[in-house]
């Protein structure tokens, strides 16, 4: 499987034009009538977060799009207000909610106050240097982390249905027929492919921006990957807690999606593990306190009061999500269209 780097496309999206392409897409008239009309964000009070963020992930599900043989593909927002995002194999057509983008927007520029905000100190430097350097605050670091994060995840079930279609497959994978149904291996396995996939891709710009930051921090260069890798995850915690209640005992083998904690500890394997690459390894003590900040972060942003929940959820139920873990684990190589293998 070919993978690329995402940090590629930041040259290419000057040319992905949001009028032409949503002219293609005015065909596909079931997709727009499920998951709602286009919203046209020209215009709009966050019409440059909006342009940003359409003309990258644009660009960059052109590129994927031909390699994986779904050309042409489509991202569009859309005014549909009581859905994240969404794939639709059929039609190749990724659908965002305006208010993912609007609701993240909101939480990276009134949440987080770099400049001022005593408890955000050692974020600060890396703050003014960027705004120095790139001319791009740590805010809008963070809410590309997170919303790229949306945006990779629905890519990844593109992606999973062309590797089905390889193997002579005629069916059709589509999330959207699993949202509401009951437990099925499968319809876990492909969540936890996504979001495997996705903080992947998260991964990549963390280590851009750590390659360049470490230049002029080179002194302190470990301290600066944690606090970037606590902030990237917090970001991405801080999307998927964004509807969480607090009040949900952790499930397992429910639903059609698995368990927000689950799924955060997915994330988590991933950035860990990236760290562990890059930088040092940490013992289990200092990676539960990584993950522990990383929520509390989450809380700050989201301006909510869950992270005490999460880490009472997965500390309580640490046993039976070694034992799903393991089942989903062993189950994973049954999926040969998985984008990660097994798990």
């Amino acid at each position: 499987m070919k993978i690329l780097n995402p940090n590629d496309f930041f040259l290419k999206f000057q040319n992905c034009s949001f009028e032409n392409n949503v002219m293609k897409l005015m065909p596909k008239t079931s997709l727009l009538q499920t998951f709602g009309q286009v919203f046209d964000f020209r215009g709009d009070a966050d019409e440059e977060k909006f342009d940003f963020f359409y003309r990258y992930c644009q660009s960059h599900l052109d590129e994927y799009s031909k390699i994986y043989n779904f050309h042409p593909a489509y991202l569009y927002i859309a005014q549909n207000e009581y859905f994240n995002s969404v794939a639709q194999p059929k039609t190749n057509v990724i659908a965002i909610s305006k208010e993912v983008i609007k609701q993240l927007k909101n939480f990276f520029w009134d949440n987080l106050d770099f400049e001022n905000d005593q408890s955000l100190i050692n974020f600060r430097d890396i703050n003014k240097w960027l705004l120095a350097e790139c001319n791009k605050s740590l805010n809008q670091f963070v809410f590309e982390f997170a919303s790229f994060f949306s945006y990779y995840h629905e890519l990844a079930h593109l992606m999973q249905e062309a590797e089905y279609k390889a193997l002579g497959n005629t069916t059709s994978l589509n999330e959207y027929g699993y949202t509401n149904s009951n437990f099925n291996v499968e319809h876990h396995l492909r969540e936890i492919d996504s979001d495997f996939f996705a903080a992947n891709q998260v991964a990549y710009h963390v280590l851009s921006l750590y390659e360049d930051a470490k230049i002029f921090f080179n002194e302190v260069e470990n301290e600066i990957l944690y606090n970037i890798i606590m902030l990237s995850m917090a970001s991405i915690f801080a999307y998927r807690i964004r509807h969480f209640r607090g009040l949900e005992d952790i499930y397992y083998y429910e639903r059609s999606h698995p368990h927000s904690a689950i799924r955060i500890i997915i994330i988590s394997k991933v950035f860990l593990s990236f760290l562990s690459k890059h930088s040092k390894n940490l013992t289990p003590d200092e990676q539960q306190i990584l993950i522990g900040n990383s929520l509390g972060f989450a809380d700050k942003i989201a301006g909510v009061n869950y992270s005490s929940r999460f880490s009472d959820l997965i500390k309580n139920g640490n046993d039976k999500i070694a034992e799903y873990w393991d089942y989903m684990s062993n189950e994973s190589p049954k999926y040969s269209y998985l984008l990660t293998g097994r798990i």
